[in-house]
């Protein structure tokens, strides 16, 4: 295992493209840091995110993990690149001559996958741990890991996305078409939710497909944090509703987004033993 996942991060540092993206993948997670300094005004409310505790624990795990997990693309780009230029270059068939199998070219993809993922959760772990110790006044232990679990969630967010990119990418063989198709998928996925919901009146049976689906229940992962936010709240009572907001780790999501990269594991070494390379 690990043999085979020093090839891939092998072939993959060697490429230009994956070390410019790599940066870039960093350096916009850092931009994470800046949000202390945003304010801005809603009518006669004013958020400034760091006097609304945004980067106090826990809470700053959710924020974290809601906004970066946005520049996953940037990862899923390494993963199509290094499976399309297998193919493009023609080094696939000659991994296979040279003794390497389809299930250990598709295992060596999904380490890589698994390790970029690591990566981004370590990264964002020390960013937000240093964010949330500047800015908390007062935190326990019990603070600091409460919210940790949105991290997990992170983690096997990127995992689900990027295996579902890998067997798109096997299967159109193309960077852009690849990437293209990505994009439709989703918006397939959203007007299917739509047309249940508007069309046929069935809001219900939206709301309970919408746990189930590839990339629409990825985002029970890592829910939206905002609206649990005190200015947030105000703003809803002001205008006679109540904000509501997930409180809670999506369990379900969970077990949803490790069947589904079980699927795409399974769908890739299929399609690879019965394509003719």
């Amino acid at each position: 295992m690990i043999r085979l996942l020093q090839i891939e991060l092998f072939k993959l540092w060697n490429n230009k493209l994956v070390k410019v993206l790599i940066f870039l993948y960093l350096g916009l997670l850092s931009l994470l840091a800046l949000l202390t300094a945003v304010k801005f005004n809603i009518g006669l409310f004013t958020f400034d995110l760091a006097k609304e505790g945004v980067f106090d624990f826990p809470i700053i795990w959710k924020i974290a993990a809601f906004i970066t997990a946005w520049f996953k693309v940037f990862l899923a780009i390494i993963i199509i690149n290094s499976i399309t230029m297998e193919y493009s270059g023609r080094t696939l068939k000659q991994n296979l001559i040279d003794g390497l199998s389809k299930r250990e070219f598709l295992f060596s993809k999904f380490l890589a996958v698994v390790f970029f993922s690591l990566v981004a959760t370590v990264f964002i772990t020390l960013l937000s741990s240093l964010l949330g110790w500047i800015h908390s006044a007062d935190y326990t232990m019990s603070d600091y890991f409460e919210g940790y679990v949105y991290m997990l969630g992170y983690f096997v967010k990127h995992i689900a996305f990027i295996s579902f990119c890998m067997l798109v990418a096997l299967l159109i063989r193309k960077s852009a078409l690849t990437l293209g198709l990505v994009f439709v998928w989703y918006v397939f996925e959203l007007i299917i939710l739509l047309v249940i919901r508007w069309t046929f009146d069935m809001p219900e049976v939206a709301a309970e497909l919408n746990h189930y689906l590839p990339l629409m229940s990825l985002y029970y992962l890592t829910p939206e944090p905002f609206s649990q936010l005190e200015t947030a709240q105000q703003m809803g009572q002001a205008m006679g509703a109540q904000v509501e907001y997930d409180t809670g780790f999506g369990i379900k999501a969970f077990a949803t987004a490790l069947v589904w990269t079980v699927i795409y594991l399974f769908l890739g070494y299929r399609l690879l033993k019965r394509r003719d390379l």
